[in-house]
């Protein structure tokens, strides 16, 4: 609950010195204006055809799945509020299959919806029956099935990240769900809040790059094979290691949020881009807690480039905005989040 009041093959650590890379403003796009609009797009977008260049997402005030041209800000939501046949009540996660189709899950009907042509044709079984908690607001289209981070609360509520496994793959087919994967060794061991991954799947290799929310480690889930090992344990300069656990029987929550946020650093995103790595953190400031404001001098968002397959020459980087995802070499930032004059900057790297 704490984190809802932040933001709506070795072991050792390393500290390698790395270059820095920078970025520049290519282009922008601002959604169209009409009074049906975005209202809180909660970190990165959910799936991007980098062809079309549309997104896909959902809106966690509005509670819709939505479709967004990055070309003309033209800006659709795709269901209604409910519990109908055509509708969902708390959609929390996206996994693109292809331009035409995705899936949607929502928590409160714990069903899993598919939509076709962005229509919602029909519903299955979703993940609280196999006693695990989705966390993540992307999952992966692979071979029918979804694959998505987890929380397992008979593992991770004893801290027991040893036997505990942070991704599953439900069987769209049946319903069936296997875990897999392994925690980081470099994942502190405070309390069991933020003990999940954000995921990334690389089709080419048919494998699962991740890493846990406050940490810096990169794991490697092999599909195939069903292996994992750390890909690196690279730590950027400004990367904040927890110190402080949370206490869930501290009354002031607000308070307890400040302190625990500020003693972090939490992923927003790990994409693929190009023939790279991408991972993006951020850390608050004093001001954000004061103004509650999302602007640039309030978090702070820095990341590292990885080369592939090695993950070798790290370049750190800082972005001047939300990060929002990406859409071929372009980097997605959110310049303005007003409902009315919602813009979106494009950013490319520049080694």
């Amino acid at each position: 609950m704490v984190s809802l009041f932040i933001i709506y093959g070795c072991s050792s650590k390393e500290h390698t010195k790395t270059q820095g890379i920078e970025v520049i403003r290519m282009d922008v796009v601002q959604i169209n204006d009409k009074m049906d609009q975005a209202q809180l797009i909660y970190g990165a977008f959910d799936a991007v055809d980098d062809e079309l260049g549309i997104v896909y997402g959902i809106d966690y005030r509005k509670r819709l799945p939505y479709r967004l041209s990055l070309k003309t800000g033209e800006f659709q939501f795709l269901s209604s509020t409910g519990s109908g046949p055509k509708e969902l009540r708390l959609p929390s996660q996206l996994s693109m299959k292809d331009s035409s189709e995705f899936y949607v899950y929502d928590t409160n009907l714990d069903k899993v919806a598919r939509f076709v042509n962005d229509e919602l044709i029909e519903k299955t079984e979703g993940f609280l029956k196999h006693n695990v908690w989705l966390r993540n607001p992307k999952g992966y289209y692979w071979n029918h099935h979804i694959i998505t981070a987890i929380k397992e609360p008979e593992n991770v509520n004893v801290l027991d990240f040893e036997n505990a496994r942070p991704i599953a793959m439900l069987n769209l087919s049946d319903s069936t769900l296997t875990k897999h994967g392994k925690f980081s060794s470099t994942i502190d061991h405070l309390d069991q809040f933020n003990k999940y991954p954000m995921i990334v799947l690389s089709r080419e290799e048919e494998a699962v790059y991740y890493v846990f929310y406050t940490d810096y480690s990169i794991m490697k889930y092999d599909i195939k094979r069903d292996t994992t090992y750390t890909a690196s344990t690279y730590r950027p300069s400004k990367m904040r290691e927890r110190t402080v656990p949370v206490d869930p029987d501290n009354p002031d929550i607000y308070s307890m949020a400040r302190i625990y946020g500020l003693d972090i650093s939490q992923v927003v995103d790990i994409v693929l881009m190009n023939q790279q790595l991408v991972v993006v953190w951020y850390n608050a400031t004093d001001a954000y807690y004061d103004n509650r404001s999302y602007s640039p001098e309030h978090l702070i968002f820095f990341g590292v480039v990885y080369d592939l397959p090695d993950l070798s020459n790290p370049r750190e980087f800082t972005l001047p905005g939300k990060f929002l995802g990406t859409w071929g070499n372009r980097l997605l930032i959110e310049e303005n989040d007003d409902v009315m004059e919602y813009t979106i900057g494009f950013y490319e790297f520049v080694e």
